[in-house]
């Protein structure tokens, strides 16, 4: 019908980006899900996708531009991590059985920095728990090979180590590209969405307050 794609983002969409049409601003590979993400590699600017499944939902998205992130090292990123350390020698390694039960159970029922960190407390090990900033590239080389190509809020996949296994998640990361982080994106959106309900409150204020004289 020749909508604007963002009328129709403000009127239908369930995502907090409603608000501002959508806009999620300028991303990186590996910021959405991997479904959005394959799909946004075959698009050209201005392309509207057909809906993707995920495990979130049903999505539309439209492409408004590329640009190259110049000469940004991935190695470079500053992340904050998540971590929990499963010995695996020693008198405060879990038998085989249970550390194949902890496996299974921290790969399919995390899902957040918030609920690593709690995992970390009941069943990690000393060095479990929450990491401050960190650059990628000083990180020990296991959990930099992991760290590097993981998403925000993913957790990796088991990493073994000399009397461990160890599983990491990014709770935050910043590029050294110029490019806003996932934090900064949903801050600067819901910055905007108060803007606008506040907008509207006044508004509707106005409204309220116009009299009909008549003489």
């Amino acid at each position: 019908s020749g909508t604007p794609f963002p009328a129709l983002a403000q009127q239908f969409s369930q995502s907090p980006t409603a608000a501002v049409g959508g806009d999620l601003g300028w991303l990186l590979k590996g910021d959405l899900e991997d479904e959005v993400d394959a799909a946004i590699s075959r698009m050209e600017p201005n392309e509207i996708s057909d809906p993707i499944r995920t495990s979130s939902g049903y999505h539309i998205v439209m492409l408004r531009g590329r640009r190259s992130s110049g000469a940004s090292d991935p190695l470079m990123a500053v992340v904050t991590l998540s971590q929990i350390y499963l010995p695996t020698v020693g008198g405060r390694a879990p038998s085989p059985a249970r550390l194949a039960q902890l496996t299974d159970a921290i790969a399919t029922q995390v899902s957040s920095c918030k609920q690593m960190n709690s995992w970390a407390k009941q069943v990690g090990g000393p060095g479990s728990g929450p990491i401050d900033e960190m650059r990628i590239g000083a990180l020990p080389d296991a959990v930099r090979d992991a760290v590097v190509k993981l998403s925000v809020g993913r957790v990796s996949a088991p990493i073994e180590v000399p009397g461990a296994r160890v599983f990491v998640m990014v709770c935050t990361r910043a590029d050294d590209s110029g490019l806003p982080s996932e934090d900064q994106i949903y801050e600067k959106l819901a910055e905007d969405k108060l803007e606008n309900v506040a907008r509207q409150h006044l508004r509707d204020l106005r409204r309220q307050a116009l009299i009909d004289v008549r003489i």
